[in-house]
């Protein structure tokens, strides 16, 4: 299974150093369930979504240019830090199959978890990906999610924003 992790603060200055160290430190423990793929997502005061994901661990992950560029945005105007670290279960192991996925480019998703019928939500090569495209089509709507959820058989846990 995969880990989820997540910090968000009501500065409106942005991360603090500490803070930044602080998410750093939750998504190096947290590869410890899982160390396929690393994804991470700043969420910004004005709500603007960034964010990269590959298929590598938390070490490495969080050495790239890509980190680099994404905490000097969150320390000048981040409000939330989300990180997801991969335990493939299904699906191969490559950068387009790490989290977060963005759906219609309005929906950030992150799952932990194993389904067992992921084909029948929607046609695609990972259960997490068809989780959020299912979740995604009730645009929000409880009754719907009460429904769509119904139809989901297995394990999980979501970072939905």
């Amino acid at each position: 299974m995969c880990g989820l992790v997540g910090i968000a603060i009501s500065s409106k200055f942005g991360f603090s150093k500490p803070g930044i160290s602080t998410f750093e430190q939750m998504l190096y423990i947290d590869s410890l369930r899982g160390e396929d793929a690393t994804g991470v997502t700043c969420i910004s005061k004005y709500g603007d979504v960034d964010g990269f994901k590959e298929a590598n661990n938390a070490f490495f992950s969080l050495s790239t240019k890509e980190w680099s560029d994404l905490s000097i945005k969150a320390l000048r105007e981040g409000r939330v830090l989300l990180g997801h670290n991969r335990k493939k279960t299904i699906g191969t192991n490559k950068d387009e199959n790490a989290h977060p996925f963005i759906i219609d480019s309005r929906y950030v998703f992150m799952h932990n978890g194993t389904l067992y019928n992921h084909k029948q939500l929607a046609d695609t090569e990972v259960d997490s990906h068809a989780l959020g495209i299912h979740l995604t089509k009730c645009n929000g709507d409880k009754a719907k999610l009460e429904e769509a959820l119904g139809n989901v058989h297995g394990a999980y846990a979501c970072i939905w924003y």
